[in-house]
């Protein structure tokens, strides 16, 4: 990877972290300690203006259905930043797969959002509770402060984009992860367990193909039970083979990252 080409700043590459990689668990698992012995790994909370954190069409080697970040206007989403030095930008590109590197330019990127109570996402709920056009024009910078608003960052987002799937009332639509706070959010959201339980069900019911019309969450989950679930994520944690026939059938319903101002940096 050219990290020349990259570059904008001196010493640090600025890359969001949607799901995983803000967690010292997988931070310390792809950056081992007799490696990166002096590494330190600046992890900072940001609110996104106009984006979720969806699931991608992918179920990955541990079990989990993946996240990757979708464009929707009006969503302000609380993820994380994390500021990587060359070396480490590296190694994060290495474990990356199936993910491409993107920039996203023309952001409201708020760094380190706080309010005068140290709670953000009060203020946040007292904005989401508000009449939609005063929010609108007032914008958020009435709801928190920042350390700074950045305008662009670089972000791994999944090569297929999200998935979309086929409801019955709701129709096709992406499903943000429940897990991640957001304000507005305009995608039906689930939990882990709430969109695995969902697809172990669909793809059980035909075994090649798109998958059938889908209820909600809720009225799949109260009929299956953890221990088929888990049953169900062990056979594809040992079965690649499996495994990679679900994901196959997941392709079927990806939905394409979109944002206008996304520059892919590097494809997976």
């Amino acid at each position: 990877m050219d990290l020349v080409r990259l570059s904008r700043e001196e010493l640090f590459w600025p890359v969001l972290a949607i799901g995983s990689n803000a967690g010292p668990e997988q931070l310390r698992r792809k950056y081992p300690l007799q490696d990166f012995p002096d590494c330190v790994i600046p992890v900072v909370q940001v609110a996104l203006e106009d984006f979720d954190v969806v699931y991608a069409p992918y179920i990955a080697t541990y079990g989990s259905c993946t996240a990757t970040l979708e464009h929707s206007p009006g969503t302000v989403t609380y993820i994380f930043i994390t500021y990587l030095t060359g070396p480490l930008m590296e190694r994060m590109h290495a474990t990356e797969g199936g993910y491409n590197l993107c920039r996203l330019l023309g952001l409201r990127l708020h760094v380190a959002p706080w309010s005068a109570d140290g709670n953000v996402q009060r203020e946040n709920n007292q904005m989401r509770n508000a009449d939609d056009k005063t929010c609108a024009k007032e914008g958020l910078q009435v709801a928190f402060r920042s350390f700074e608003i950045r305008d662009w960052v670089y972000q791994y987002n999944h090569k297929l984009g999200c998935i979309k799937l086929p409801f019955k009332e709701l129709g096709g639509s992406p499903v943000a992860i429940a897990a991640i706070p957001a304000e507005r959010r305009t995608f039906p959201a689930a939990s882990q367990v709430q969109m695995l339980t969902t697809l172990m069900t669909a793809l059980d019911k035909t075994h090649e193909g798109p998958l059938s019309p889908l209820p909600a969450f809720g009225d799949v989950c109260e009929k299956i039970s953890s221990k088929a679930l888990d049953d169900w994520l062990l056979h594809l944690i040992k079965n690649s083979t499996a495994r990679s026939a679900i994901c196959k059938r997941l392709s079927l319903h990806a939905q394409m990252f979109f944002y206008p101002n996304c520059e892919v940096i590097a494809d997976m």
